[in-house]
């Protein structure tokens, strides 16, 4: 019997007012898994921007697939943010199942997980959905790293055009001061969030309604 093979799915930028959120898959053997375990894999959260470099390029030379959706702000602004992380993950896994051989899919959970759960599950039978699932399922925690290395080269590129804003969460004061400061909200702001609205200062007034993203997201996190 041949080793088993696992995917993880997981998202970065989910909660920021700035930029693009990335949802990633990966792919790879259960031994390989666990060899990046011992050499210090965990939650992306968690690793210094180094060693969140080493395992990003490690996971590419050794997994069996890497995939990658960006979700763009525009669709932010427009859609709830959960709807278009189990979409962008319903895809992936299509896609993923198109070009390998998989036995087990395990997902850090959006929401409560019910419709995330009944999503994937019509995809692919063996799905786990999990609560902090980067520290039960390697593959889960490969899959931040991968979707965390993603947000952060976006936000260097934004960075060079519209100067540093910080991480781009509302719990980072450089975040709020860069917002409160702009003369009108460039497109890498996601418009219909309450803290955007709320500290954006004059750009904020010309703001649109809110929708369920205003649900706001919460400091840290991917």
């Amino acid at each position: 019997m041949g080793a088993m093979i696992v995917a993880g799915m997981d998202e970065a930028g989910r909660g920021p007012l700035i930029g693009s959120m990335f949802v990633a898959l990966v792919v790879a053997e259960s031994s390989q898994l666990e060899k990046l375990v011992t050499l210090g894999l965990k939650d992306s959260k968690v690793l210094s921007p180094n060693k969140r470099k080493y395992f990003y390029n490690l996971i590419l030379k050794t997994s069996k697939l890497v995939l990658v959706k960006e979700v763009k702000v525009e669709e932010i602004d427009r859609e709830s943010v959960s709807e278009l992380t189990i979409r962008a993950m319903a895809e992936l896994l299509r896609k993923a199942l198109e070009e390998v051989e998989i036995d087990e899919v395990c997902v850090d959970i959006v929401g409560n997980g019910k419709k995330q759960e009944e999503e994937l599950k019509k995809i692919f039978p063996n799905v786990k959905v999990l609560k902090k699932a980067e520290a039960k399922c390697p593959a889960v925690a490969a899959a931040s790293v991968v979707a965390k290395e993603m947000r952060e080269r976006h936000l260097s590129r934004l960075k060079a055009v519209y100067g540093d804003f910080g991480s781009g969460y509302p719990s980072d004061p450089k975040t709020l001061s860069w917002l409160e400061r702009v003369e009108s909200l460039p497109p890498i702001v996601r418009k219909k969030w309450k803290t955007v609205k709320s500290k954006g200062a004059r750009a904020a007034a010309r703001g649109e309604g809110e929708n369920d993203n205003s649900l706001e997201a919460r400091g840290g996190g991917n």
